[in-house]
């Protein structure tokens, strides 16, 4: 479509708005003949091919834009009335059916198939601070739709988190399989990666990736750290995660093309969706804001800290595994702690927050060469960051970096006695270490209520929270 005939289209969208968002237009199209002409409304013709629009009261303008076409402009109302033709009713633009097709028969995906994918969302539901709430992500559907597109939905992985039934092996085969099939990632300290198996196997034409936390699209990545294993016939696609990014891929006429869309890119709100999530938030809230606890010192759970360092949050978490379960060690993999909590009253929101996952806390028995094993295993990747790495009580360890991986610590001590390599040990961790490979074999001789649950009863007794502050 020529720029004139843009510029037409969105001075008439500025009449058609009463608000500083138009609201979406909703069920059939309305139509009306006026002498042997048939008219439609500005705005349905524009909203059926992809575009937003927001009123600039000041200059008297329109913000004509659109994430499906990558399409931005501010144009002013006067040239209007000169050039669109129709005529202005009860605020509302008509043009006749023919314009409407002129104007817009180039913004069709009638042949296409749209991808829309997301990954590691860890549970992020609302806008803001740089993210998209799911509705938003509803509304950029409805307006591929609108465009005649197929519109398919695709999540890769980190999206539910702890329930109960999946705990202590039970639904680990499910765990397995999921891993087995999407959320690969990229990083090469992870294991096999997407763009190797990219590189191996023929006739993959998308992978739709997560876990590293890297946005990809169309096999480039954003982060400079991470190179990929080059192959022409796929393309791979991921987001950061936390809804920071929305992935779309486009597959119309044999070709496919992928990009992001960025949390700052103006996207309409689906209104039921958008009801819906804030309906769950309120009924969550009557829960999530009793208070629990109290601290006069912010607990780093910081990520660059609690994957590298002990941190007085990582230990005060793992004291309290130890002193619920009465084991002789305990220890949480500091990916399993996910934000810091600040000075103040503590909410149960706080630990949900910080501990999202659910897990629950067990015991094992296992000797000491395993606690060794998972101690250097923390410490393969450091001093960079790494989910494993360990947050531990009842133990103290020295390391030394410069050793080789897996033989760098120099010394371990359990309640104060050296540690011994086939000694019998009581351990206390979370139910994702236990299943995991370094643990998993070893006889579980305890259960225990969520890490949550044992932290507000480790709160309300070490803190002594009156009745009144919950």
């Amino acid at each position: 479509m020529k720029k004139k005939a843009i510029r037409i289209v969105a001075m008439a969208l500025v009449l058609a708005m009463s608000t500083m968002v138009m609201a979406n237009p909703t069920g059939a199209v309305p139509q009306r003949e006026e002498n042997s002409v048939v008219y439609i409304p500005l705005r349905y013709a524009a909203y059926a091919h992809g575009f937003s629009v927001s009123w600039e009261r000041e200059t008297n303008s329109a913000y004509i834009t659109s994430p499906i076409w990558e399409t931005s402009f501010v144009l002013p109302l006067g040239e209007l009335i000169r050039e669109a033709g129709g005529f202005i009713e009860n605020g509302r633009t008509w043009i006749p059916y023919e314009t409407a097709t002129a104007m817009f028969g180039a913004y069709s995906l009638d042949d296409a198939v749209v991808i829309l994918h997301i990954n590691d969302s860890h549970g992020r539901i609302l806008s803001g601070g740089g993210q998209f709430g799911l509705y938003q992500l509803a509304g950029l559907k409805r307006q591929f739709e609108r465009t005649g597109a197929t519109v398919l939905l695709f999540d890769s992985g980190d999206t539910f988190h702890g329930l109960p039934a999946a705990t202590l092996r039970q639904g680990l085969c499910i765990v397995e399989m999921m891993d087995a099939m999407t959320h690969v990632g990229v990083d090469p300290i992870e294991g096999i990666t997407a763009d190797e198996i990219a590189a191996v196997v023929d006739g993959i034409d998308i992978i739709l990736d997560g876990h590293s936390h890297v946005a990809i699209a169309g096999s480039v990545p954003v982060r400079d750290d991470i190179r990929l294993v080059p192959h022409p016939g796929t393309v791979i696609a991921s987001t950061s995660g936390h809804m920071r990014e929305i992935g779309v891929i486009v597959i119309q006429s044999g070709e496919i093309t992928s990009r992001l869309v960025g949390a700052d890119t103006v996207i309409p709100t689906c209104e039921a969706i958008y009801a819906l999530v804030y309906a769950l938030i309120v009924a969550q809230d009557e829960i999530l804001l009793e208070v629990v606890g109290h601290t006069g010192i912010e607990l780093d759970g910081s990520r660059p800290n609690i994957r590298t360092r002990q941190t007085n949050l990582g230990n005060l978490a793992a004291n309290a595994m130890l002193e619920a379960s009465g084991a002789d060690v305990a220890f949480i993999n500091g990916g399993g702690i996910r934000d810091s909590i600040a000075v103040g009253y503590i909410t149960r929101h706080d630990l949900v927050r910080v501990f999202p996952f659910g897990n629950y806390v067990v015991t094992l028995e296992v000797p000491g060469e395993a606690i060794l094993y998972a101690l250097e295993h923390g410490l393969s990747a450091y001093p960079g960051e790494m989910g494993s790495f360990l947050q531990v009580a009842g133990i103290k360890f020295t390391f030394d970096p410069d050793l080789p991986v897996y033989e760098r610590i120099t010394s371990a001590y359990v309640n104060g006695q050296p540690l011994v390599p086939f000694q019998m040990y009581i351990i206390a961790t979370n139910d994702y270490l236990a299943a995991g490979p370094r643990l998993n074999g070893f006889p579980v001789v305890g259960n225990f209520n969520a890490l949550e649950e044992i932290l507000i009863e480790h709160f309300q007794d070490a803190m002594g929270v009156s009745d009144a502050a919950r």
